[in-house]
């Protein structure tokens, strides 16, 4: 190669960051490279010896650049130009285009998932010579590849959700991708003048000397990302996914099949994610009995594991025949049990799989035979080593070097407790408790596995001590506090998400997924933030802030009460005022948007922002208007006929919003997706209301007694005179929780502090006015989260005046009565009594002992 060609080439190669950084323009600047100019579009390439997922994503980023432009790029291209797209080992195309610009790639070889964007000049001298431009899109492997292809698809217009939730793509005539990202500066390089980001570091030039290329600045790669395995879990699909696919989208497989799940794939890919557990309910086939279905996903690259009751990939509830095969029992049938799962293996071992070892019941129950806790854990610790004989026998691999998880879920954590011995390179995939506070994490020795650890996250359930499958109402703020507490614990290595249909929960995913890309993006200080980003780029800025506005009051409220939860969870009557005042601000507000936003844009809107927030406001109007309608009838208030008749209209408002969804967004392209009454729970009937009857019966009306008594003073804990903060540790204010302001510790790691040394913990300082003499009580609220790990706790020290500090345990019984009622009202709360000598002020000092602590209220009576 001639010096002089290699430093023209080199010295023009410009690398895009994906996503964050990718400037598209309309009108070009210098050094601009046009994707779609003057009606034609750059050529597309790819090996067509590089994996299927690039083929898939070449195609889709054709389909995207003509939706957003008009222009097929297979018909109606100018081919001096190209968008050459390859993985790094595996494509012919790259190979040549990184000889001919001398691009320097040695960042990138070995790389998790990860990709860089170039600008070169003549990149294929010898195969394509009438290229004279060429944008490389170069992934490390074959997931890297495809998410730098979707990342500039994103850039330029094309939203992960524009065929889920209809989201439409923004349109453009022309598309030029930026050469210069951010503060540009000049300078000269032999001779050759070009243009360096400092800020981006987004060239790579080199200085010839003797020949010999030197790089003074090497290629940005993206990724890898922060987490290896990121997904979701298909679950409770029974009134949503399945039925939807069966009867709307897949007639002709009748069922959540390859089709489906080709759409679960691309989506997963644009999202960035990477990892699945399939639909798995007995009213849904199980995933291998479609052969095509493992091969839709190896074709889109996604990895295919199993939720915590089905090792070895195998779907119990409909897989396991126990007329055939016996009981589902490793006391009694452990080699029948061990036929089945090599059978699998047998024809599963050849893909990319994650498989869950361990054994529970047929379908989230517990594992049959008996014993005691130490007893199970013997049990489980053969079965795991008889499960990673068969997985090494068929992937012809050491057991050590095949990914497995185990995942202590409900009644597994107290057996793995007892000192159960696992395998060091087995990831432990920690669950949260089903509502989204996380059970336990990794203990210092813990963290030190080689396997790491993980988490399995609920947006969705069904189960104790209430469901909530209807609506998606995880804040993003309590998302990232416990996810990112999870990775600063050393949870890496997986993230699943429990989405149950996939929709309502478009939003929550995506912050997930973003979360788990770059866990830097939304840290718990920032996640407030992202309605208001992820509104202005889903529907544009001008209505960006009012979304956001009601999509976290729409939060906030669910955080104190879930719309499913509503029927038992108890208000103050000032709470209840104010949830009535909010609902209908959101409602307004909600409807008003929708008048007002683009034709284009209607379908979306209304999937992701009017449905579930009008929902979840109609919801709280129905049982607290009816409440209060018997509340005012007991008193002999007719006033009680109108909040009657509106809580009513709010139960018929819900019916009427959900046929929308299903007849008439987008055509009827979600007919069956949306159900209002979800396994038909007490909380979706018509609660009891006032009736023109009760005023002509003598008998007394008994009023609603599951309203909460006023406090004398409600304390928030922003309103703080002083702050403390310790040699470890500090107090940091989060946002986003249904107080609006949450106190915490910061670091999450910081160390406890013995109760004896609780003067010198970080903590803060109250003066609370207008307390009355007397024996009063201060009552502390938080959030109902878990010690973090086994040899932690979950305490807070409280000082009262000038009395001594009184330790309070915060941690709840999992699974008890106590833990049941904070996690449908969404706070713990400890009361401590004093004895307030004169009507005034009240001095009142608390110290977080332990990291994870969020305070959300003080109340006193």
């Amino acid at each position: 190669m001639k010096a002089p060609t290699c430093f023209c080439l080199f010295a023009s190669a410009l690398l895009l960051a994906a996503g964050d950084a990718h400037v598209i323009r309309e009108s070009p600047a210098p050094g601009d490279f046009p994707l779609v100019a003057h009606g034609r579009a750059a050529v597309i390439l790819c090996d067509t010896n590089d994996f299927k997922v690039v083929q898939i994503a070449r195609d889709l980023f054709a389909q995207d650049i003509e939706r957003v432009t008009g222009i097929n790029p297979f018909t109606t291209t100018d081919r001096t130009r190209a968008v050459i797209i390859g993985t790094l080992e595996q494509s012919a195309l790259i190979r040549e285009a990184i000889e001919s610009s001398n691009l320097d790639v040695v960042s990138l070889r070995g790389k998790w998932e990860s990709h860089l964007i170039a600008i070169v000049k003549n990149p294929l001298p010898q195969s394509h010579p009438g290229i004279e431009r060429a944008l490389l899109i170069i992934g490390s492997d074959r997931r890297g590849t495809a998410y730098g292809v979707f990342g500039l698809s994103e850039a330029i217009g094309v939203s992960p959700w524009y065929w889920w939730a209809d989201v439409p793509p923004t349109k453009h005539t022309n598309l030029f991708i930026a050469s210069v990202v951010g503060q540009a500066s000049r300078l000269s390089v032999g001779g050759n003048e070009v243009v360096d980001d400092t800020n981006a570091s987004t060239i790579t030039i080199s200085q010839q000397t003797g020949g010999t290329p030197v790089p003074l600045q090497k290629a940005i790669v993206q990724g890898p990302p922060s987490v290896k395995y990121r997904g979701i879990f298909l679950n409770d699909e029974d009134w949503g996914l399945q039925p939807w696919a069966a009867k709307t989208f897949e007639p002709e497989t009748g069922d959540i099949g390859p089709k489906t799940y080709a759409r679960i794939f691309e989506l997963l890919l644009r999202l960035r994610a990477n990892y699945i557990w399939p639909a798995m309910h007995d009213c849904t086939k199980a995933f291998n009995h479609f052969p095509a279905n493992k091969q839709v996903a190896d074709d889109y690259a996604i990895v295919v594991g199993a939720s915590h009751c089905e090792p070895m990939l195998c779907n119990n509830v409909t897989e396991w025949r126990k007329e055939e095969f016996g009981d589902w029992n490793y006391v009694t049938n452990a080699k029948r049990i061990q036929q089945y799962w090599d059978e699998r293996l047998a024809s599963n071992g050849k893909f990319e799989n994650v498989y869950t070892v361990g054994m529970r019941g047929i379908h989230d129950g517990g594992m049959p035979g008996g014993g005691t806790l130490k007893e199970k854990a013997r049990r489980l610790e053969t079965i795991i080593a008889d499960q990673r004989e068969i997985i090494s026998r068929h992937t012809g691999k050491p057991a050590a070097e095949v990914p497995q998880i185990f995942c202590p879920y409900k009644e597994v954590l107290n057996i793995y407790r007892t000192g159960m011995t696992l395998p060091d390179d087995i990831t432990i995939a920690w669950a949260d408790d089903n509502h989204g506070y996380l059970r336990q994490l990794s203990d210092p020795a813990e963290q030190k596995r080689s396997g790491r650890s993980g988490v399995y996250y609920h947006l969705s359930y069904w189960g104790a001590p209430e469901d909530f499958l209807w609506l998606s109402t995880i804040s993003p703020s309590l998302i990232s506090y416990e996810m990112t507490k999870a990775f600063n614990y050393g949870a890496d290595r997986l993230w699943v998400f429990n989405v149950g249909d996939i929709k309502p929960a478009e939003k929550e995913l995506t912050f997930a997924m973003e979360l788990a890309w770059d866990i830097n993006r939304w840290t718990p200080e920032k996640a407030v933030k992202f309605p208001r980003e992820w509104a202005a780029r889903t529907f544009g800025e001008e209505h960006a802030d009012d979304i956001a506005r009601i999509l976290r009051d729409y939060y906030r409220l669910a955080q104190r009460g879930k719309p499913e939860h509503l029927d038992r969870v108890a208000f103050t009557p000032a709470e209840r005022d104010e949830r009535l005042g909010t609902c209908r601000f959101i409602r307004n507000k909600a409807a008003a948007i929708a008048k007002e936003i683009p034709a284009p844009l209607a379908a979306a809107y209304f999937q992701l922002v009017l449905y579930p927030v009008t929902g979840a406001a109609l919801m709280n109007e129905k049982h607290l208007l009816a409440a209060q309608s018997l509340e005012l009838a007991s008193k002999g208030n007719r006033e009680a006929l109108e909040l009657a008749a509106a809580a009513t209209h709010a139960h018929e408002e819900i019916e009427r919003l959900t046929r929308i969804y299903n007849d008439d967004i987008a055509g009827g392209k979600w007919k069956r997706m949306m159900d209002s009454h979800p396994r038909r729970r007490p909380v979706f009937n018509m609660p009891r209301v006032a009736t023109a009857e009760m005023f002509s019966q003598t008998n007394f009306i008994p009023a609603p007694t599951n309203m909460l008594a006023a406090p004398l003073v409600s304390i928030r804990p922003i309103s703080f005179v002083k702050k403390f903060d310790s040699t470890n540790a500090r107090i940091t204010i989060l946002t986003g929780f249904w107080n609006r302001c949450a106190p915490t510790l910061d670091p999450i790691t910081a160390p406890s502090v013995a109760a004896d040394e609780a003067g010198q913990a970080a903590g803060l300082l109250y003066d609370v006015a207008q307390i009355p003499a007397g024996p009063r009580t201060a009552t502390f609220r938080f959030l109902p989260t878990a010690a973090i790990h086994k040899g932690s706790g979950l305490r807070a020290a409280v000082k009262i005046i000038d009395g001594e500090f009184q330790v309070l345990n915060l941690n709840a019984q999992e699974y008890s009565a106590e833990w049941s009622s904070n996690v449908l009202r969404g706070y713990s709360e400890r009361t401590v009594p004093f004895e307030q000598p004169a009507a005034g002020s009240t001095r009142i000092e608390i110290r977080f002992l332990d990291p994870g602590l969020v305070l959300l209220e003080m109340e006193f009576r």
